[in-house]
């Protein structure tokens, strides 16, 4: 009766692990850049950090202009966009809860690197 009672306390505790493990721990940043004209842009570098610990993720845009950052820790962030031609964009105030997707999607003036339009 005493190895079923542990059996049975055991595969509880298993199953709880388990399904602790499924449980999101995290959330992704993720959108389309475009020009003024609605053209998307490949190639974009965009700069996600975390504005309460400093760390940064750096990912390009695919040449549908595309990008993702996945697996990011829970927590305020800021996203950045350049492409040499364009003016810097920035984003600020993106909260991100457990599981969450956060869709920033980002359009880009024609102008020089060193101007720069900041959205928060």
């Amino acid at each position: 009766m005493f190895r079923v009672v542990i059996a049975t306390v055991l595969s509880l505790f298993l199953a709880t692990m388990a399904s602790a493990q499924g449980q999101a721990i995290n959330g992704t940043i993720e959108g389309t850049v475009t020009d003024a004209s609605g053209g998307v842009l490949p190639g974009v570098t965009i700069t996600v950090t975390n504005t309460d610990t400093g760390e940064m993720r750096v990912v390009v845009t695919t040449e549908t202009g595309v990008y993702r950052a996945p697996l990011l820790p829970l927590g305020a962030y800021r996203v950045g966009a350049e492409l040499q031609g364009f003016k810097k964009y920035e984003q600020t105030g993106i909260t991100l809860s457990a599981g969450q997707v956060a869709v920033i999607d980002v359009k880009l003036d024609v102008g020089a690197l060193t101007e720069s339009v900041a959205v928060t």
